[in-house]
């Protein structure tokens, strides 16, 4: 990946496209060294707001090791971590200032019973603009980057376009369920899914945000919907879809919000405007 990084925006003075290149490209190797370690032996878990968001001891490792080596480069910027480790914010909100956004593990659930679907994710945004995300599976090692206006890459630097879908009846659907469980956000997940079931190729629920939005860039899916995804969770992959030609909406159909827990990413703009009238709402609080 550090070809296609070396051409990194140089607008922003305090980046250089190949010190980016190889801080990225070594914290997301030392990251996965932490991961499949933990992987070789039984996990203990804690939980955190309720019994299905679980923490393991390797999000804060990684999470350490990430805001670690991004403030030693870059200590002037901002850095919001799922995990507040290294005192950095856990604040959802977003301003103008230069900031990084880290998801250590999207996917702990996964992780912790060894499912190949979970990755670390780091985006950079400056101007609340999304300039760059990266996204990185160490179990598949796939490793998805996309930078605003140059496009989006997958794997050994292979340029990547959105299926270009437009017929919901050929598609296929990407959802990931809230972890609120409540008895609103189950009953509106239930209603979307037997909604869509009869019309759609078919849905697939994979249990990671970054991943699953990815998936719409890549052209492996053609639609992803999720009420209730956090910042960390979106932050890379909105810009990987929105690069691949994409579109990334509020499932209402307005702008998309990046704090707004409410997310449709489509292959095009067609497809969500078949979508949109379907879906019934749900809004996080």
């Amino acid at each position: 990946m550090c070809k296609f990084m070396r051409t990194f925006s140089r607008q922003f003075s305090t980046l250089d496209g190949a010190t980016v290149c190889q801080l990225i490209s070594r914290l997301s190797q030392e990251s996965s060294k932490i991961m499949l370690k933990a992987l070789n032996k039984r996990m203990e878990y804690t939980t955190k707001k309720h019994s299905r968001d679980i923490l393991t001891k390797a999000d804060k490792a990684v999470e350490r090791l990430l805001v670690s080596g991004i403030r030693k480069e870059f200590p002037e910027h901002q850095i919001i971590a799922e995990e507040g480790t290294e005192g950095v914010s856990k604040s959802k909100h977003l301003t103008a200032a230069p900031t990084w956004i880290i998801d250590p593990i999207d996917g702990t659930m996964n992780f912790l019973h060894g499912f190949p679907y979970f990755c670390t994710s780091i985006a950079f945004y400056a101007e609340k603009q999304a300039q760059f995300g990266w996204i990185h599976n160490p179990l598949l090692r796939q490793t998805y980057v996309a930078q605003r206006g140059k496009g989006f890459f997958f794997f050994n630097d292979q340029r990547m376009q959105a299926s270009k879908q437009r017929d919901l009846k050929k598609s296929l659907i990407f959802v990931e369920w809230s972890l609120k469980r409540n008895e609103d956000h189950v009953n509106v997940a239930m209603d979307n899914m037997l909604k869509l079931l009869p019309i759609v190729h078919g849905i697939r629920s994979l249990g990671s945000t970054a991943l699953n939005i990815a998936q719409v860039a890549t052209g492996a899916c053609d639609a992803y919907i999720q009420f209730g995804p956090q910042i960390w969770d979106t932050a890379a992959g909105v810009l990987m879809v929105r690069e691949a030609g994409g579109v990334v909406l509020d499932p209402c159909g307005g702008e998309y919000d990046l704090q707004s827990q409410r997310l449709l990413a489509t292959s095009t703009a067609e497809l969500a405007e078949q979508l949109i009238p379907m879906l019934t709402q749900v809004f996080p609080d």
